[in-house]
C-alpha cells in the first residue's frame, strides 16, 4: 500500500490537475494572495527575488461566513472560526467550552475535562462526534475515520491555535462524515518571521498542572529560509470525583504532547514550501464509563462507585504529514500532502451491569472489567489545484481536490473478573484469554474527489456549486471465538452543493446553499447491506459587519432532511447490535453577534460582548417497521420522537473589561433540558454554567492568570450515558502565568 502511495504522490506533483484537498491549506494564508495585488509586470529576474523574499505564510481566515472584527475577507457560509484569543482567554483545554461559543454546535458532556467529546451540529445525533468530520490541521483526525468512526479520540483543544467549525454547502469538500458538519483543529503554527517563544503554566484543583510551551525560529540560509517549531503541552490531575472506600484518583495521570514542525521554503523561481509535522501523544487516566444511579447522585454528583476503582484507560498517538505546496503561476497553485496517523488504546473498564450493590462493594458478586484493547492507523495522500481564472468576463476561483485514504482497526480485547465479598474487599480474581472477548480487524480504503467553483456572477452575486464523490471498499474479518465472520463490499457516494453570498453592499450579505450530507457505516454493517447516512441540508443566512468592525451580527435559518439514520452496536449508546432507525428532520435558527463598546464609545478601554443563540427541532419523523430494543438510547423510539441529547434552547454569552495592565472577562453558557433517550421520557436539567478569568500584564511579555470555572458550583446532569448519570464538572481554579516574546 506504501508504494502505491508513494507512485501516487510522484504523480500528483507531475500533474498540475491533481491537488491537495483544502482542509489542510485552509488554516494558513499564502504569499499568492498578496502577489495576486501586485502589477503583473516584473521581468523573471525580479519574480524570482520576490519569491525568495516571500514572507512565510501567515494566518488567514479560511472558514466561510466568519464574523471578523478586525476586518478581512467575508466568504459564503455559515462556518465560523474561534480564534486564539477567544481559546486562551479562558485558558480553555476542553473543547465543549470552545465549542458552547459557535451557534449550531450541540454538546453531550462525558467525563468532564472534553477529553471524549460527543459533539452534534445541526441536531444529528451527537454520540461519539460520529456524524461530523473532525480533522486536525485538514487532515481527518478521528483513528479510523472510515473503519471505525465512533472511536474515542479527538485532538487536544489545550494545545491548539483555533478551532474552525464548517457548515453549509461548504462541507462538500470534506469527508467520510457531513451530515452534521466538520471540525478542524489547528495546531500552533510555525513562526512566520524571527524567534518566538511561548510558555504558559497553570495550577489548579484537585493538583491540576497544565503546562503549554513552544519555541520557533526563521533561519535564512543559502539555499532558501527554515523554520521551525518545538511544542510540549503536559498535563496531570488527580480528578474531580471520588471512588467511594478508595483513595485512588480518578484524572488524568498525565497527558505528554511533543510536537515538532518544520517549513522549509527554498529559493526558486515560482514560490514553494515543503512542511513536515510530526506530533506524539501519550495519555493515561482512570477514568470511568460508569455514572451514578439517580439516588446517588443527587447525595454526591461527584462520587463513583468502590467497583471503578480499577477503571483505566491508557493511550498513545502519533501524527504526521509531510505537505508540499507551490505557485504554479499567480492564478495557479498546487498542493499535496501525505499523512500517517496511528492510535493505540486500552481501556479497562466496567462492562455490562454487575447490580448497584456490588458496585458500591456492598454485596457480594462478580465485576467483569473488559480490556477494550484496540490499535488504529490511517495513511493517505490529499492533493488540491486551486486555480483562478476570467472567462466572458467572469471570475472563478477553482478548487479541485483528491485524497487516497487507507485506515485500519484492529481489536484484541479480554476481560478480567473481581469476586466481591461484601464488604468492600475483593476475594478472588481471573484473567480471560487476550482476544477472548475481540479479535477482529476492518481496513477501508477509498478514493475522494471534490469540485467546487466560486464564479463571481457580478460585483455583488457569487455561485458556488461543487460536488464531491467517494468511492469506499470495505474489507471486514472476525475470529472472535463463536463470532467468526468476514466479507467484502463497495459503495460510492455522490455529494453535490451549491451555495450563493449577495453582498448588498461592504456591510451586509444574503447568504445561503444546499447540500447532501452523509455518514459511512463501519465495515460489519456494510457488508450486510447497511445504507449510510444522507441528509438534504438548507440553509439560508444575513451578515451585518460595521466597517471599522466595532460590531456585527448574524443570523442563520437551516433546514436538514436525514434518511437512514444509523445507531451503531456501542457501550457508550447501550447498543449491542446495530440498526437502521428510519429518517427524520431538523431545523433551527442560529443567532450571533458581536459588539465592542468600548471602542464605540471611545472609553479608553475595551468592553467586548459576543453573543450565539441556537434554538434547534430534531425529531425522528419515519421509523422502520419491526424495530427491536438493543439497548440504545434510540430504544422506544416512534414517529415524532425527539432525539436524544439535542436541547432545543442553548446560548452564551461572552463579556469583557480591557484595560492596559489588567483585564477581566466573563463566559456564561445556558444548556436547556434534553431528552436522553428516544422514548421521551426522561430529560437532563437544563443548567447555567459561568466561567470567570483575569489577568495581570507584568510587562509587555508576561502576565498573571486566573481562571474560574463553574464560578458559581452549579451541580447538573451532564447526561444519562455511557452509563447511568453523570454530572458535570463542579467549580475548578487555576492561577498561573503566561510568558510570550
Amino acid at each position: 500500500m506504501l508504494q502505491k502511495f508513494i507512485k501516487y504522490f510522484a504523480l500528483s506533483c507531475a500533474l498540475s490537475g491533481t491537488v491537495m484537498a483544502q482542509e489542510a491549506n485552509k488554516a494558513e494564508a499564502t504569499p499568492k494572495e498578496n502577489k495576486k495585488k501586485e502589477a503583473d509586470t516584473s521581468s523573471e529576474v525580479k519574480n524570482a527575488q520576490d519569491a525568495a523574499d516571500a514572507p512565510i505564510e501567515s494566518e488567514r481566515v479560511i472558514v466561510t461566513g466568519e464574523i471578523i472584527p478586525d476586518g478581512g475577507q467575508i466568504l459564503t457560509g455559515s462556518s465560523k472560526r474561534v480564534d486564539n484569543e477567544d481559546i486562551r482567554k479562558h485558558s480553555y483545554s476542553d473543547i465543549n467550552r470552545i465549542l458552547y461559543q459557535v451557534p449550531g454546535v450541540n454538546i453531550r458532556e462525558e467525563d468532564g475535562y472534553g477529553l471524549f467529546p460527543n459533539i452534534s451540529m445541526r441536531g444529528v445525533n451527537s454520540h461519539r462526534s460520529a456524524k461530523i468530520t473532525l480533522m486536525e490541521d485538514g487532515i481527518t483526525a478521528a483513528p479510523a475515520p472510515y473503519s471505525a468512526p465512533d472511536a474515542y479520540y479527538a485532538p487536544n483543544a489545550g494545545r491548539m491555535d483555533s478551532i474552525e467549525v464548517i457548515k453549509g454547502s461548504g462541507s462538500v469538500q470534506y469527508g467520510p462524515h457531513t451530515t452534521g458538519g466538520v471540525i478542524n483543529y489547528v495546531s500552533t503554527p510555525v513562526p512566520t518571521e524571527g524567534e518566538t517563544f511561548y510558555w504558559k503554566q497553570l495550577f489548579g484543583s484537585d493538583n491540576d498542572i497544565k503546562t503549554h510551551m513552544y519555541y520557533g525560529d526563521v533561519y535564512d540560509l543559502e539555499a532558501g529560509k527554515l523554520s521551525l517549531l518545538f511544542e510540549g503541552y503536559y498535563r496531570e490531575n488527580d480528578g474531580f470525583q471520588d471512588i467511594q472506600h478508595s483513595d485512588r484518583n480518578t484524572g488524568i495521570n498525565h497527558q505528554i504532547e511533543p510536537m515538532l514542525k518544520l517549513r522549509f521554503e527554498p529559493k526558486t523561481s515560482k514560490y514553494q514550501y515543503l512542511e513536515l509535522k510530526v506530533g506524539y501523544t501519550d495519555m493515561e487516566g482512570n477514568l470511568s464509563y460508569n455514572g451514578l444511579k439517580r439516588e446517588d447522585f443527587n447525595s454526591n454528583p461527584n462520587d463513583r462507585y468502590w467497583g471503578t476503582q480499577w477503571d483505566h484507560m491508557d493511550t498513545e498517538a502519533v501524527r504526521t504529514y509531510l505537505k508540499h505546496y507551490i505557485e504554479l503561476s499567480n492564478d495557479v497553485s498546487l498542493t499535496n500532502t501525505l499523512y500517517y496517523n496511528r492510535f493505540k488504546r486500552n481501556w479497562h473498564k466496567v462492562k455490562g451491569d454487575p447490580g448497584t450493590d456490588v458496585l458500591r462493594g456492598t454485596a457480594p458478586g462478580e465485576i467483569r472489567l473488559k480490556n477494550n484493547n484496540r490499535d488504529y492507523y490511517q495513511v493517505g495522500l490529499q492533493s488540491e489545484v486551486d486555480w483562478n481564472f476570467d472567462t466572458a468576463g467572469i471570475e472563478h476561483d477553482l478548487k479541485v481536490g483528491t485524497r487516497l485514504h487507507t485506515d485500519k482497526y484492529d481489536d484484541n480485547s479480554w476481560s478480567d473478573y473481581y469476586q466481591t465479598g461484601g464488604n468492600y474487599d475483593v476475594i478472588g480474581y481471573r484473567e480471560n484469554e487476550k482476544g477472548s472477548d475481540g479479535n477482529k480487524d476492518y481496513h477501508t480504503d477509498s478514493v475522494a474527489l471534490f469540485v467546487q467553483d466560486a464564479i463571481k456572477l457580478t460585483d455583488k452575486l457569487t455561485l458556488t456549486p461543487g460536488v464531491r464523490f467517494e468511492h469506499i471498499r470495505y474489507d471486514y474479518n472476525n475470529d472472535t471465538v463463536g463470532k467468526e465472520d468476514d466479507g467484502k463490499s463497495d459503495v460510492d457516494i455522490w455529494a453535490p452543493s451549491l451555495g450563493f453570498a449577495y453582498d448588498f453592499n461592504e456591510e451586509y450579505q444574503l447568504f445561503g446553499g444546499i447540500h447532501k450530507g452523509f455518514s459511512v457505516v463501519g465495515p460489519p454493517d456494510a457488508v450486510i447491506g447497511a445504507k449510510y447516512e444522507s441528509s438534504v441540508n438548507y440553509e439560508l443566512g444575513l451578515r451585518y459587519n460595521q466597517i471599522d468592525g466595532k460590531y456585527g451580527a448574524e443570523a442563520v435559518v437551516f433546514f436538514s432532511e436525514l434518511e437512514d439514520i444509523y445507531d451503531p452496536d456501542s457501550q457508550a449508546s447501550g447498543a449491542t447490535e446495530s440498526r437502521t432507525i428510519g429518517d427524520g428532520e431538523t431545523y433551527g435558527l442560529e443567532l450571533s453577534a458581536y459588539a465592542d463598546a468600548g471602542r464605540i464609545n471611545n472609553w479608553g478601554f475595551s468592553n467586548p460582548w459576543t453573543a450565539a443563540f441556537t434554538w434547534t427541532q430534531s425529531e425522528v419523523t419515519d421509523v422502520n417497521d419491526n424495530l427491536t430494543d438493543t439497548g440504545s438510547f434510540y430504544d422506544g423510539v416512534k414517529d415524532g420522537s425527539d432525539t436524544p441529547y439535542i436541547p432545543e434552547f442553548q446560548y452564551n454569552i461572552g463579556t469583557g473589561l480591557h484595560f492596559s495592565k489588567w483585564g477581566t472577562d466573563v463566559n456564561m453558557t445556558f444548556v436547556d433540558e434534553m431528552f436522553v433517550s428516544a422514548e421521551n421520557t426522561t430529560k437532563t436539567d437544563s443548567h447555567v454554567v459561568v466561567d470567570w478569568s483575569a489577568y495581570y500584564k507584568v510587562n509587555n511579555n508576561a502576565r498573571v492568570l486566573f481562571n474560574v470555572y463553574n464560578l458559581f458550583d452549579e451541580e447538573y446532569e451532564a447526561a444519562h450515558h455511557p452509563t447511568d448519570i453523570r454530572g458535570g464538572s463542579p467549580r475548578l481554579f487555576y492561577a498561573g502565568f503566561e510568558y510570550k516574546f
